[in-house]
């Protein structure tokens, strides 16, 4: 089979709180009053006082200096209580159509990266945002979401180049769309880092002497040796929801950030020596670089 070329057309985004995309923006002082509030919330709820209090509180007391020292973030953007991953999908994905010139009745392949689906279940954000950009249901489009973390977008675009380098599709959408300010547990080692918002590419067939990419630009490795590390503990087949869960916020997304980070690290470029085995040595090697 021939090997098509790929490359990127156009862009667009969808920030809550600039360019007329429903939300705001949240500083750090506004988080640690959020974190403060649900701690002391919790602890009244538990009935807890002094040392155990003291303790408790931990989990949700920070700093705006404590943040910026940390993340080095000032800002992030939440979207508003009506607005959901799939609308934020929408708005970028439109924009990035617009940039281009194109129409969804242009589109083949539609990649939703988001680890916060407008449903738990079905149906897919991919098959909303078709919906949403007002797609003929009798004209041919495929979409399906990647689930995949702070891998989600990586991955769809793989996906999106794979499909197009191969010859099953010609243009692709791959939009990145999360809502993590209601999807995160309330704590101060990981409510703090995000916000809500989505950006989406246009990819597109090209002749294969003028691609972006080959299939050497990309490196995958899955490990499940790490799948404590980023969690929603309640909500799947594993652990369906009771009244208990939900009040003790189990269906929430919650990550150990410190081990999270020694993970990566060691699994992209050991000891930051850059050794065989890691992932960045890998793309290097094989792009004769």
């Amino acid at each position: 089979m021939q090997q098509r070329g790929v490359k990127i057309i156009g862009f667009g985004m969808a920030i809550p709180g600039y360019d007329g995309v429903p939300g705001r923006i949240v500083d750090n002082n506004e988080i640690a009053a959020i974190l403060k509030k649900v701690g002391e919330t919790r602890a009244n709820k538990k009935r807890l006082r002094g040392e155990k209090r003291e303790e408790f509180l931990k989990d949700y007391l920070t700093t705006d200096h404590d943040i910026r020292k940390r993340s080095h973030i000032i800002t992030r953007s939440f979207a508003d209580d009506t607005t959901a991953t799939s609308d934020l999908a929408i708005i970028a994905a439109q924009r990035a159509l617009d940039d281009t010139g194109l129409s969804i009745d242009n589109v083949d392949l539609i990649k939703v990266a988001t680890v916060t689906p407008d449903f738990l279940y079905s149906p897919p954000t991919a098959v909303i945002v078709a919906h949403g950009l007002g797609h003929d249901p009798g004209k041919i489009l495929f979409g399906n979401d990647s689930m995949l973390a702070c891998s989600s977008f990586n991955a769809a675009f793989m996906e999106a180049y794979d499909a197009i380098a191969s010859g099953r599709c010609k243009t692709a959408l791959v939009i990145g769309s999360d809502k993590m300010s209601i999807t995160t547990k309330k704590t101060i080692k990981f409510y703090p880092l995000l916000g809500d918002g989505a950006a989406t590419a246009v990819l597109v067939e090209c002749p294969e002497d003028e691609s972006w990419f080959s299939p050497d630009s990309f490196f995958g490795l899955m490990d499940g040796f790490g799948i404590d590390l980023i969690k929603a503990r309640a909500g799947g087949s594993r652990l369906p929801l009771t009244h208990q869960l939900l009040d003790n916020e189990a269906h929430l997304l919650d990550m150990d950030g410190r081990k999270e980070y020694e993970y990566v690290i060691e699994k992209s470029c050991p000891h930051l020596g850059f050794s065989e085995e890691s992932a960045i040595r890998r793309v290097i090697e094989k792009n004769g670089l």
